[in-house]
């Protein structure tokens, strides 16, 4: 999900379960054909001013933080000399690592949701059962996963979700394995250390 990039597909769980890959992230430097963006924000005078790849590199009016799922699992922050930085902005705004993960999260689900929308209709979620999945790093705490699982909520994503380890098979079977009637799986996909998958 959130390391250093994240990513989106999506799928139907039945039908034409082909995965659409989201490529075209907003960016400051036009539409990148990318599946993959940046996992950073920016935030100035303490709110939200940019995500992904429309945080410009340098800014000095802006408070950049990086790697910010690492920041859910003390254990690994304090690895990474971008990770425990970025801990240390937080500290400076006093918002916590679940927080920024979250406010993160509500935009890249906003994205995702109007990139879905563009393709099967804007009263999708009307009409489907929404899945999220999540993956995250097998070795990763409980106390990280339900900290990722919140972050989530406060980011206001559907409430099923379903966090599996990270390697993308994992993912793709979850997909692959229910056959439930009328539901669209959302992934959102953590591989090493990021990519947001709507699957």
């Amino acid at each position: 999900m959130l390391n250093r990039h994240s990513g989106a597909s999506w799928a139907f769980s039945q039908g034409n379960r082909n995965v659409t890959v989201i490529k075209n992230w907003s960016s400051r430097k036009g539409s990148p054909t990318a599946d993959k963006i940046s996992s950073c924000i920016a935030y100035r005078n303490g709110r939200l001013d940019a995500w992904g790849g429309m945080v410009k590199r340098y800014d000095p009016g802006t408070v950049q933080v990086k790697w910010i799922k690492l920041l859910l699992d003390p254990q690994y922050s304090v690895k990474t000399i971008i990770a425990a930085e970025s801990a240390q902005l937080l500290k400076t705004m006093r918002k916590s690592p679940e927080r920024a993960v979250a406010d993160y999260l509500e935009a890249f689900w906003a994205f995702v949701r109007d990139q879905i929308a563009k393709s099967i209709g804007e009263d999708f979620e009307d009409i489907y059962t929404i899945r999220i999945v999540l993956t995250c790093p097998a070795i990763w705490s409980p106390r990280a996963k339900d900290t990722t699982k919140n972050a989530a909520r406060l980011a206001k994503m559907p409430d099923t979700i379903q966090l599996v380890s990270e390697p993308e098979a994992a993912t793709l079977a979850v997909l692959h394995e229910h056959n439930d009637r009328d539901l669209l799986t959302v992934s959102c996909l953590m591989m090493n250390w990021t990519r947001c998958h709507a699957d």
